[in-house]
């Protein structure tokens, strides 16, 4: 056995054991906007006595102290100036960090619905802002593509099929673009000229486009939370594309994904003030932090309410991807469930609990963390090597079993023959002869490619990931 495996070993049952006491030291990250002390960008802290009451608003320092209500172990803020355009300053320093939750407590509703808008092309003179002549949130649906045309001497020309506004761009005798065609004055035109958009060149207008795709967003409803919306898409990108185990308290948003949870109550009663849901999302992803695992936010109280805004319609909301408060011997969490809503065979029903997601995201760090600690560099990448880590992988399922995972259950890890499959495909190896065990035993270079199909106690069914590495 090479030198470099024990190692694995021992981390991965350190980390199996303190695994419940762990899951309930979760971190919260707030972005807020704040002029007070515009001396630093960020703050970290471990209790709220560590806070200097003089670095921030009192709104602000309400919002602190609503998240460490929750028993979060550490509260990261990332301040921003009060005329910041967005949070993408924020959300950059954020992106690097190590956190459980993020909420945006201090935003506030458009008043208005807003029109979703796209920019094509670049440059001073080439750019061209599209925007949906109907204001409101549906805007973002569309997408704007500008190609080629696919025969010579063709003139510029747009359409709308469905919901992709084409550009054909013009082409020259050759079969080429002709930029005297393509100018983003020309381009502009043609689409204003459609009832569903207008559309505006940068400066003079006189440079011509080239093929690309851009998406519509920041389509807003009368009453949405704007930075919530755009949060809520920057969480389901680090998460899809990124790899992260990021999650987000927005209010209202329903993102349909297992990473955002979207708090629905109105408005909340504490000591005769009152507050929006927006700005109780602090508290809410105080409290999701600091469950430990072997606990649900089902019907959790909030001792501190003294009233609230009632749903109409519980159940609905609940299956509708909500996450609401209702009166039962105290004020509660309805029920501990996320935004998602559309189940496939590969996200079960079971995705939809928040629960189920934190073991899911806890258990993929372990993994990610042990193999970036002790595995890579360290051993040699051979499927035999790839297999002891797989061994050590289903140790740590082992002793997961009964606290966080179902000891009923077999719960496995193993090499994820297809996604190997796919990636040797990618780089040109003729893969229809090979065996699946010669496929597992193939040179992936410096890749670990990985699945798991676990149970944890609280699910219904098996739950099976990719366990990217």
């Amino acid at each position: 056995m090479p030198i470099g495996l024990p190692q694995i070993d021992i981390e991965f049952k350190s980390r199996a054991d303190t695994a419940v006491q762990r899951s309930a030291r979760g971190i919260v990250a707030l972005i807020l906007k704040d002029n007070t002390n515009t001396g630093f960008d960020t703050k970290e802290y471990s209790k709220f006595a560590d806070v200097n009451a003089a670095d921030w608003t009192a709104s602000n320092l309400k919002y602190i102290e609503m998240v460490f209500q929750g028993s979060a172990s550490k509260v990261i803020c990332e301040r921003l100036a009060t005329n910041a355009v967005d949070d993408s300053d924020a959300l950059e320093r954020l992106a690097i960090k190590k956190w459980n939750y993020v909420a945006i407590p201090g935003a506030t509703a458009a008043g208005e619905a807003v029109a979703a808008t796209a920019v094509i092309g670049s440059g001073d003179n080439g750019a061209v802002t599209v925007t949906v002549a109907a204001a409101g949130r549906a805007g973002n649906a569309y997408t704007i593509q500008s190609v080629a045309a696919g025969n010579p001497s063709a003139n510029m020309a747009v359409a709308l099929n469905g919901s992709q506004l084409v550009v054909t761009l013009g082409t020259d005798v050759a079969g080429a673009l002709d930029p005297a065609k393509n100018t983003a004055t020309l381009v502009a035109a043609a689409i204003d000229a459609l009832a569903q958009f207008t559309a505006v060149a940068s400066g003079t207008g006189a440079t011509a486009l080239n093929a690309q795709e851009a998406k519509f967003a920041g389509g807003a409803d009368a009453g949405d939370v704007i930075r919530h919306f755009a949060l809520s898409d920057w969480i389901k990108d680090q998460r899809s594309n990124k790899k992260k185990t990021f999650k987000v308290v927005v209010y209202n948003v329903p993102a349909d994904h297992e990473g955002v949870i979207n708090f629905a109550t109105l408005q909340v009663t504490i000591d005769a003030a009152t507050y929006t849901g927006i700005q109780y999302t602090a508290r809410i992803a105080g409290v999701l932090a600091g469950l430990p695992l072997d606990n649900s936010a089902t019907y959790y109280t909030l001792d501190e309410v003294d009233n609230f805004q009632e749903s109409l319609d519980p159940d609905g909301d609940i299956n509708a991807g909500k996450l609401i408060l209702v009166k039962d011997n105290g004020v509660r969490i309805a029920r501990e469930v996320n935004s998602k809503v559309t189940f496939t065979t590969a996200k079960g029903e079971d995705w939809r609990s928040i629960k189920n997601i934190e073991g899911m995201d806890m258990i993929t760090e372990d993994i990610r963390d042990t193999f970036k600690l002790t595995y890579t560099g360290k051993v040699p990448n051979t499927y035999a090597n790839k297999m002891i880590f797989v061994s050590f992988i289903n140790s740590y399922f082992l002793g997961l079993a009964g606290s966080v995972l179902d000891d009923e259950y077999d719960n496995l890890a193993d090499i994820d023959t297809e996604a190997q499959r796919v990636w040797l495909i990618a780089r040109g190896v003729d893969v229809t002869n090979l065996s699946d065990m010669q496929v597992r035993k193939y040179n992936t270079g410096t890749k670990v490619f990985l699945s798991a199909n676990i149970q944890l106690l609280s699910a219904m069914e098996d739950l099976a990931f990719v366990i990217e590495i």
